[in-house]
């Protein structure tokens, strides 16, 4: 049944992540099925994870973008896009809708049942975000009420007595709006409020590219070895458009090109409340321009890079091979040069190793500033893993510490998952991380370089 498959989903991703193991899954699918409940549920019921590891999981392992839904009005013609049955059926709402793309606000975003339902039922394409039960519950008692209700409430209670179970929904995302070092949050049409960070949706058609939350310089350890990349991109922040234009930044996977880059967006907010950025990852940028071309609306796709005081994109090398995409880019980039607005790039290779990308653009790439990223020394990520073990709210022993420091050695990404995979363990065997343990760990998920 779709609701099974949904429920696989969650239960193979928590597997993948080492938050618990295939007997605890086993023994949850059962307990769910004999109490009619919530995956996510009988998982905490069952004190096979905590509700804390949970909803962390859910916004930052899965980049799910997050709305408070109590600060936010949706209108009655969007609300009237969705059936109220569907609506409490698959706790889901309609939040926003430009050209073909809706978001829609939903307990569980994992549920691919639900999100194709809303597709099938509104032929549009189908954006999901995270919002908690406790909004739902409020919102939804607000939109649908009086009859409404009750015969959305009948049409689902009539849908049990045929066997048709209602799709399950991860009730335990309870918490999530105050959830510590979110990755991504979605960003709202309506205007920013005075003084927050006015940071640009990067879409023609509406969906949101929002700059990383808690990428910011304070949060950045990057060791001695990069100490005059840190300068260059402080100096960015504080006079982007001018002296160092456009900002090229390169290195290998897992070294913080896009912590960096995020770092000075976050600056130039800082320093500009009333500033304009856009951050596009490159495979986004492809997407949307497909998007965009497929709508007849490139130009107009282009247009709204162009305007801004930064455009940041990540992973350029994704652009070889697609020349369409490259004129596009490369027609942004111009502009936006003669009008003296910044341009950070962001790559894997130097500007001279890009393989598959034109001339005009591999020389414009080389006719500014170009950095080098290089892996932290030993001290920065010793420094590394007790920042980030804090974050996780994990005690590490010294001799753990200097063992992930040690062992993962060029990825802070990697490090990241390792600590994080470390602390669940420990967590849900409520036992203290010795360098046995870690090294067990370790070796079981092969992340030892």
């Amino acid at each position: 049944m779709a609701d099974k498959n949904s429920n696989k989903r969650l239960g193979d991703i928590l597997l993948e992540e080492g938050l618990i193991n295939k007997s605890q899954l086993k023994k949850a699918l059962k307990y769910k099925e004999e109490n009619r409940t919530f995956l996510g549920q009988a998982l905490v019921s069952l004190e096979m994870v905590s509700e804390d590891d949970l909803v962390d999981f859910l916004v930052r392992q899965c980049r799910i973008p997050h709305l408070k839904l109590d600060e936010y009005e949706i209108q009655p013609d969007i609300a009237s896009l969705i059936p109220p049955e569907i609506c409490l059926r698959h706790y889901v709402l309609p939040i926003d809708r430009l050209g073909n793309l809706l978001t829609v606000a939903m307990v569980d975003p994992l549920d691919e049942e639900a999100l194709a339902n809303v597709r099938e039922h509104t032929r549009l394409r189908v954006k999901p975000i995270l919002c908690t039960w406790e909004d739902f519950e409020l919102v939804s008692s607000k939109l649908f009420q009086g009859d409404a209700r009750g015969a959305a409430t009948a049409a689902i209670a009539g849908s049990h007595e045929n066997g048709d179970p209602a799709v399950a929904v991860e009730k335990l995302i309870e918490s999530a709006v105050d959830t510590e070092k979110q990755e991504t949050e979605t960003s709202r049409k309506a205007p920013p409020a005075k003084g927050k960070p006015a940071v640009q949706e990067a879409d023609a058609i509406g969906e949101p590219e929002a700059l990383v939350e808690g990428y910011t310089f304070d949060q950045m350890i990057p060791g001695e070895v990069n100490s005059f990349t840190l300068a260059l991109a402080h100096a960015v922040a504080e006079t982007p458009g001018i002296e160092y234009n456009p900002f090229f930044l390169y290195g290998g996977t897992g070294t913080g090109k896009t912590h960096l880059v995020n770092s000075i967006g976050h600056e130039i907010c800082r320093n500009t409340p009333e500033a304009t950025v856009w951050y596009v990852p490159c495979q986004t940028f492809l997407t949307k321009l497909d998007d965009a071309a497929k709508g007849g609306v490139v130009a107009e796709f282009a247009k709204r890079y162009v305007a801004g005081e930064l455009f940041i994109i990540d992973d350029v090398q994704f652009l070889a091979g697609n020349e369409k995409a490259q004129d596009v880019f490369l027609g942004i980039f111009n502009d936006r040069y003669r009008m003296h607005k910044q341009i950070i790039v962001a790559g894997d290779r130097a500007p001279n190793e890009l393989s598959g990308l034109r001339e005009p653009l591999i020389s414009r790439f080389s006719s500014g500033i170009i950095a080098h990223l290089e892996p932290p020394e030993l001290e920065a990520r010793i420094e590394l893993v007790k920042s980030y073990a804090e974050r996780v709210k994990v005690e590490l022993p010294p001799s753990v510490v200097e063992y992930l420091a040690t062992e993962v050695d060029k990825d802070i990404r990697r490090m990241e998952g390792c600590i994080r995979k470390v602390a669940a363990f420990s967590k849900l065997v409520k036992q203290e991380v010795t360098l046995p343990l870690a090294a067990e760990i370790l070796r079981q998920l092969g992340r030892r370089n």
